[in-house]
């Protein structure tokens, strides 16, 4: 679902807060054998870019996001929530599974 009729704007200290959560989700996909990530900037903003390895040319970008009054994971090409920022080791398995078939860690 998408809960933005328009990209946010947010402070510089709301972004530091949000990168945090990036960083942890980062760690949660770097453990698993089937996904390569890097973080990148899209628009300003700090996303997580995530391949599924033997399939290079599909990836996905992933943000964090203030959205009902706590921070989510979404993806960063319409905004739909994937899950909390409290739960990086089972948004990094709704990765992979967008990107193809899972493997466990």
């Amino acid at each position: 679902m998408d809960v933005f009729d328009k990209t946010p704007e947010w402070s510089g200290m709301e972004r530091e807060r949000l990168r945090g959560h990036i960083a942890g989700l980062d760690r949660a996909v770097s453990r698993r054998p089937d996904l390569a990530c890097g973080v990148v900037r899209l628009d300003g903003d700090t996303a997580l870019n995530v391949i599924r390895l033997g399939s290079l040319r599909r990836s996905v970008e992933v943000t964090a996001v203030d959205a009902f009054g706590a921070a989510w994971f979404a993806w960063a090409s319409d905004g739909s929530l994937i899950g909390s920022v409290d739960d990086c080791d089972g948004v990094a398995h709704a990765i992979a599974l967008e990107l193809g078939h899972a493997v466990r860690p």
